[in-house]
């Protein structure tokens, strides 16, 4: 997904992947506040002024779609200067990273489970157990 604001922190590109992903039309966004689109409005005050500081900001940000849903995006931002090199807005891309943010939740509550239990735990499928599938239990029985 790609926005771009002003230096006014208003949307001023929004290309078809942004309005998939956040479910408005290019029509209903441009010109309005870019905090429209993030969780919290704080949260596009705080990369602001990052990127203000130190020209881009890369990591993650939680965003708001149309019906409220929100969700995680990967998002690489830069200052964009205009031909005097002053700062004219900000270009950012983005990628929803929601359903990866939660297959690592699923793993960590399993793996904090696993590691919680005194019961063997191994698996079926394999003749050979290794420590890898082994709970407290197990570990006991093969180091």
């Amino acid at each position: 997904m790609i926005v771009a604001v002003g230096a006014d922190r208003r949307i001023t590109e929004f290309n078809p992947a942004a309005e998939k992903g956040f479910g408005y039309r290019k029509a209903e966004v441009i010109g309005q506040p870019v905090d429209m689109l993030y969780d919290d409005a704080y949260i596009g005050d705080e990369l602001n002024v990052q990127i203000a500081a130190t020209g881009r900001y890369i990591g993650e940000a939680r965003n708001r779609r149309k019906n409220g849903e929100l969700f995680d995006v990967y998002l690489e931002a830069s200052l964009v200067r205009n031909a005097e090199g002053k700062p004219a807005g900000v270009m950012g891309i983005s990628r929803d990273i929601t359903a990866h943010k939660q297959a690592e939740e699923a793993q960590a509550r399993l793996t904090a489970i696993l590691e919680a239990t005194s019961d063997l735990v191994g698996s079926t499928r394999s003749r050979v157990m290794s420590g890898g599938g082994l709970g407290r239990g197990g570990c006991r029985l093969w180091p």
